[in-house]
């Protein structure tokens, strides 16, 4: 049997669908992420409801592993000539919590020279 839904139910399903679009996307990552906010303009190819819901990829997305990050940023010091700078920057980074998040990186507070 093939079900078709039309008008107010096809949209409750949209609305019931769109949430879990976007928390796919978040879940396979910064690539998908990017994804998702190029297709929340693009409410002709995905619907609106749908649309509407990515439109949160591109302003307000939740932080990433805080260890992960510190991986990547001590990797990245590894190379700078400074080390001292660099390993006050990344002590002072150890009880860090991100002051924003986005798709491809996110912004910690951080000391080095004292400052």
């Amino acid at each position: 049997a093939i079900l078709l839904l039309r008008g107010e139910a096809w949209r409750e399903v949209k609305l019931q669908v769109a949430p879990q679009v976007k928390e796919s996307l978040c879940q396979l990552g910064p690539s998908y992420i990017k994804l998702g906010q190029a297709l929340a303009s693009r409410p002709d190819l995905v619907g609106a409801e749908v649309a509407e819901e990515l439109v949160q990829l591109q302003d307000d997305l939740p932080p990433f592993d805080t260890r992960r990050a510190l991986e990547v940023i001590q990797e990245d010091l590894a190379a700078v000539k400074d080390q001292e700078a660099a390993s006050e920057l990344l002590q002072s980074l150890q009880d860090a919590q991100p002051v924003a998040a986005a798709s491809l990186g996110q912004v910690y507070r951080g000391r080095c020279r004292g400052r």
